[in-house]
């Protein structure tokens, strides 16, 4: 009976144990992690090169959508640049309003000629091809963005946006509007532009992030 009682004992210590460290590890936030997204590189150039720079400084990666007039155009390869460490993906070859014409009409030219190129350079550093496609100004119809579908690509949309195109935007208001974003979620994924302000702000933010344990992963 004596070793009876003893066995007792060990089996409810060690159910105890167990529920305590349940109950703990309920207790411990997920690492809270971000995508950083940046659209319309290299359109302009200084700013491009600045965000590349703010990256690397970092450590980080991010996804630039890219507009294939101005890859067509960049005597500095800056998307080269940011393929080698980055990751390439369509943003259209003139950043038209998709939803003002047919698919039919804009597909072509716009959304299978920058593939191509996108692909192009991709393929030179050995980078995984993708099909991730962001529309210009959100502007693409449901039965566009169907199509596009059905056709493989990736539909690629965000959950916080500090309007950091606006150069009215502060860089405290852009830092600010994505935090409150990023701390009612688990993961977050950022869409930045390329004024002044989207590069400082950039910068905040990943300085914010080292210091708060937050973790940048790649756009998914």
């Amino acid at each position: 009976m004596k070793t009876l009682n003893i066995l007792f004992g060990i089996v409810i210590g060690l159910a105890l144990l167990f529920i305590i460290s349940c109950e703990r590890m309920l207790l411990i936030e997920p690492q809270k992690t971000v995508s950083i997204t940046i659209d319309d590189a290299p359109a302009f150039i200084k700013n491009t090169q600045r965000m590349l720079e703010v990256l690397k400084k970092h450590d980080v990666s991010a996804t630039f959508f890219a507009i294939g007039y101005y890859i067509d155009h960049d005597t500095l390869h800056l998307a080269d640049s940011i393929a080698k460490y980055n990751t390439l993906a369509n943003h259209t070859y003139t950043h038209p309003h998709l939803n003002l014409k047919s698919l039919s009409a804009s597909y072509k030219d716009e959304i299978l000629g920058n593939q191509i190129i996108i692909d192009s350079i991709n393929r030179k550093y050995n980078k995984p091809l993708n099909k991730f496609f962001r529309a210009p100004y959100s502007a693409i119809l449901d039965c566009q963005q169907d199509t596009l579908e059905m056709l493989g690509y990736h539909m690629s949309w965000w959950d916080s946006d500090a309007s950091d195109w606006n150069p009215d935007i502060s860089v405290n208001e852009i830092v600010n509007l994505h935090m409150a974003f990023i701390h009612n979620r688990d993961h977050t994924d950022m869409i930045f532009h390329l004024s002044d302000n989207s590069v400082l702000g950039l910068d905040s933010l990943l300085t914010i992030f080292e210091d708060e344990g937050i973790k940048v992963i790649d756009f998914k």
